[in-house]
């Protein structure tokens, strides 16, 4: 029995694609703001939209590797006494695969 390849391509075959290219733009000292500039990853790789975005911060690479989701995560939410990373936009809407996102976060303290 023949398949075609065409009777599969509205499902999602794969994961989103991770982010590669995270850099660190426009710091902002008198405001205490950066920008984090990357490639939106797509819902299938590549291809499509992500529904939403998990962003978490570490002080290193290293920590961020050995345990994503043990990191806080970068939301508009402020615990007394602890140091969290905030986004300026509240609302964030994955842009189509392969454009370019930005997103401003505001630094409690910017120690860069």
């Amino acid at each position: 029995m023949p398949m075609h390849l065409n009777e599969f391509v509205t499902s999602r075959l794969y994961g989103p694609a991770k982010v590669t290219d995270l850099r660190v733009e426009n710091i902002n000292r008198k405001e205490h703001t950066v920008d984090l500039v990357f490639t939106a990853p797509g819902s299938d790789l590549m291809d499509g939209q992500a529904a939403e975005y998990t962003m978490r911060w570490a002080r290193s690479f290293e920590e961020m590797e050995e345990s994503f989701s043990a990191y806080p995560l970068i939301e508009k939410t402020v615990v007394p006494n602890a140091v969290y990373y905030l986004p300026v936009k509240t609302t964030v809407i994955p842009k189509t695969a392969r454009e370019m996102e930005v997103f401003t976060v505001r630094l409690p303290e910017l120690g860069l």
